[in-house]
């Protein structure tokens, strides 16, 4: 699949101008690994890109006060814990410079964490939700394809239309089966089948939320 370039990575650099935390949430697979090696690379200052689940990731986390400021910090794979972490350190740097009037000036490191899901952003945080591949991002000669296929970009992207419906089954099982339950889902296979296939036969008209439950 050709490069495509995500419209929410022009929103997080702004947001990195004014604020020490970006959150990124977003459904599983929609590419957000993806867009974390794009914001890295397209950083003009340079960036660190390492993974929450790794032991450079974990090094950030413990000792956020500790990165260099003249670079972002870009933190995929994170989840609630970690942005927790880096929420309560922004906190006490918050109050801190309050304390002292902000007679240093300084500036303080950035993060951007990629995953999810994250508790609700305090001040010095700005939270996004990335989604799937839209038509602005893929372009009107592709309308046919994103239709037929979706946004997903492994989908997307497939070498065929069969291909790409195969992905998308065996993505749905993947959900029904427990990747949602991080999201607050229950653990509950037939269950989550069911509503899937409920809020798919809705695609086109208003999602009743009475007649699904």
């Amino acid at each position: 699949m050709a490069f495509i370039h995500r419209n929410i990575i022009r929103t997080i650099s702004g947001l990195l101008t004014e604020r020490s935390i970006v959150l990124v949430a977003g459904p599983p697979r929609c590419g957000k690994s993806t867009m974390a090696r794009q914001v890295a690379a397209g950083s003009a200052s340079g960036a660190l890109l390492v993974d929450a689940r790794y032991r450079e990731g974990r090094a950030v986390v413990a000792d956020p006060g500790g990165q260099s400021a003249a670079r972002p910090v870009i933190l995929d794979n994170a989840g609630a814990d970690e942005a927790a972490a880096l929420l309560s350190w922004a906190a006490r740097e918050r109050a801190a410079r309050e304390r002292v009037a902000e007679r240093s000036g300084g500036r303080r490191p950035r993060f951007v964490l990629v995953g999810g899901p994250f508790p609700d952003a305090g001040g010095d945080a700005a939270a996004l939700t990335a989604g799937p591949l839209s038509l602005f991002e893929v372009g009107r000669a592709s309308v046919r394809s994103l239709w037929l296929r979706g946004g997903y970009p492994e989908a997307y992207g497939a070498a065929s239309d069969e291909a790409a419906l195969n992905w998308l089954e065996g993505y749905a099982a993947d959900l029904a089966h427990g990747a949602l339950a991080d999201w607050s889902l229950p653990r509950e296979p037939r269950l989550i089948t069911a509503l899937l296939e409920a809020a798919a036969s809705t695609t086109g008209s208003a999602f009743n939320e009475n007649a699904i439950a």
